[in-house]
């Protein structure tokens, strides 16, 4: 009887902490809900649309840190080598959610941007997004991801 009680107790934890298990999303923003996207069109209003990644946190996560690597781009007759950004945030107690917004601007290199978000040294997401300009896309490709 002692065995079967410390199995459910076992598996009863174990199902806690699984759902507990941060959750990500990269995308466009509508609402305080993310759109996903696997591509994105270079806006001739930058600050219209706000894009960015937001992290559904664990019931106990303390840490969040982030890497957005930005492509190469050929600009007024040199090569710009890519380059990233990266951040960290210390986390609140009793935080849910973690969100970091922004806006391609005039002048964004065009490619494959990555997004790589980390919660306590944990990959919760590690994603590309085609970043084009709106006469470079293709026909019948597909957006939503």
């Amino acid at each position: 009887m002692r065995c079967s009680l410390w199995m459910v107790g076992v598996l009863a934890l174990s199902a806690c902490e699984k759902a507990a298990q941060p959750r990500a999303a990269l995308g466009v923003f509508y609402g305080g809900q993310i759109q996903e996207l696997r591509r994105v069109a270079l806006s001739a209003e930058p600050g219209k649309e706000r894009y960015g990644f937001q992290v559904a946190l664990g019931s106990h996560a303390t840490h969040v840190n982030w890497e957005i690597a930005r492509p190469a781009r050929f600009f007024a007759g040199k090569w710009v080598p890519a380059q990233a950004e990266v951040g960290e945030e210390e986390l609140r107690a009793g935080e849910n959610t973690f969100s970091k917004v922004f806006s391609f601007e005039p002048g964004a290199p065009t490619g494959i941007w990555n997004f790589r978000v980390l919660v306590d040294r944990r990959l919760v997401l590690d994603r590309a997004i085609e970043v084009y300009e709106p006469l470079q896309k293709t026909r019948g490709s597909k957006n939503r991801g």
